[in-house]
């Protein structure tokens, strides 16, 4: 065993030294000892500390800088004592933050798992610094139930299952490299944004998360059971092309926009509450509520749509598109938003099953283009199979003529097989206007 008998002690492990002992106790009878374990011999081999460690009293800490290892046992830390992964690599089958005070501090550096069950566990805290750090599971499963905070970004990478139930408050964000994270508390990944590649995220409480981005279908969500919610407060703009599944609900939230680009098959409902949700994929088993200021677009495919006085419903992402839904109603004081292209000629179109205008329902309609077009020229904003040809949006009653660009347009209610909602271009010569 290694344990110093004085307070003020110092134990230096470099340049691929090596110190193998039974128990290593940075702590037993002094106060402000220390031990710093980093730096690689010329053939690259670490530094390297084997053994169990143990650190109590006041002021008492370790640090595992780059080029260097602490492996093979366990830490605990019974004062107030701190270890800091500076760069290095921790093997251990658990640390035990027993005291109040006791920190594991990450700032860079990886914390690596050899056995099942807690691998940070106690009532001190997890320090996530401004390098962050990173969590290998090492293929088992394992629970870090120690609070993490701090700046810092939290990475898992291994293949087995990392579980989180603390109120965590680390800021920095996660990334879920591989493997999965199961989510046991609504803050279990912090307020940053979250990135997934080739992972799995497992809810098994509603959670919620800040920006979530997934480059691809290798990343997948479960939503949990009914009544789960993942909340995602959406500041910026990302993409998340892996797919949801499982009975829980989304919620949209943020002034920024979330574009779903896989498939999702979760059941639960889909509330836009702030920002856009724009589905470029699919999630065509949950029904989607569009509040007031909200925006759904997209051209994809979504279940039932209802739109509450002050949303909008945009079909299309960056261009000329179709979005597919279900039943669509559209409640008074909604908004359709439709853009045509003159030049193509194209439409943005809403492909439904059915759709219900209610009276005061707005029609904005927009030409990205300046093209003349003559008469003849036919744009479908609506194509739905069922329909009450009587309804109308507000200002635009069957038949009416009207000025949109460079070009004016009759519309009706009756177009392709009876229920679509089509305009066409009139051609004007002095003062006569012709359709065709």
């Amino acid at each position: 065993a290694f344990t110093p008998w004085a307070s003020g002690n110092s134990l230096v492990v470099t340049n691929g030294g090596y110190v193998a002992a039974t128990t290593i106790s940075v702590s037993y009878f002094g106060n402000s000892n220390s031990m710093v374990i980093g730096g690689t011999d010329m053939a690259g081999n670490p530094a390297t500390v084997k053994g169990n460690l143990t650190l109590g009293g006041t002021g008492n800490w370790v640090r595992v800088d780059a080029g260097g290892v602490l492996t093979n046992g366990s830490v605990t830390l019974s004062g107030s004592g701190l270890v800091f992964t500076n760069g290095g690599d921790v093997y251990v089958s658990g640390v035990n933050l027993a005291n109040n005070d006791s920190q594991w501090v990450f700032n860079g550096g990886t914390l690596h798992a050899t056995a099942n069950g807690a691998i940070l566990n106690g009532n001190g805290i997890g320090i996530l610094g401004g390098m962050g750090g990173t969590i290998d599971d090492g293929g088992k499963a394992v629970t870090v139930a120690s609070v993490l905070s701090g700046p810092g970004a939290l990475t898992k990478i291994g293949a087995g299952s990392l579980t989180l139930p603390g109120a965590n408050t680390y800021g920095g964000g996660t990334w879920i490299k591989a493997g999965t994270v199961v989510a046991a508390s609504a803050t279990a990944l912090g307020s940053g944004s979250v990135t997934m590649t080739n992972s799995h995220l497992k809810l098994a409480t509603s959670l919620s998360v800040s920006n979530l981005a997934a480059a691809d279908s290798t990343a997948t969500i479960d939503l949990g059971g009914a009544g789960t919610n993942l909340t995602v407060n959406e500041g910026g703009n990302t993409t998340f092309a892996g797919g949801m599944s499982n009975a829980g609900g989304l919620v949209k939230a943020g002034a920024g926009a979330l574009t779903l680009g896989g498939v999702n098959t979760y059941s639960g409902s889909t509330i836009v509450s702030n920002g856009t949700l724009l589905v470029d994929g699919s999630m065509a088993s949950s029904a989607c509520t569009v509040l007031t200021n909200t925006m759904l677009g997209g051209t994809g495919t979504v279940g039932a749509v209802t739109v509450v006085s002050g949303g909008i419903l945009a079909p299309g992402h960056g261009g000329v598109g179709s979005l597919n839904s279900g039943a669509v109603e559209l409640q008074a004081g909604s908004i359709l938003a439709i853009q045509i292209n003159s030049a193509t000629p194209a439409a943005n179109t809403l492909a439904a099953s059915g759709v219900t205008i209610r009276d005061g329902v707005r029609l904005s309609l927009t030409d990205s283009d300046t093209t003349y077009l003559g008469g003849g020229t036919d744009y479908t904003l609506v194509s739905r199979s069922l329909g009450n040809d009587a309804e109308a949006f507000a200002g635009y009653p069957e038949g009416r003529m009207f000025l949109l660009g460079q070009n004016y347009f009759t519309i009706t209610y009756k177009g392709g097989a009876g229920h679509d909602v089509v305009i066409t271009s009139v051609k004007y010569e002095g003062s006569v206007y012709t359709i065709r």
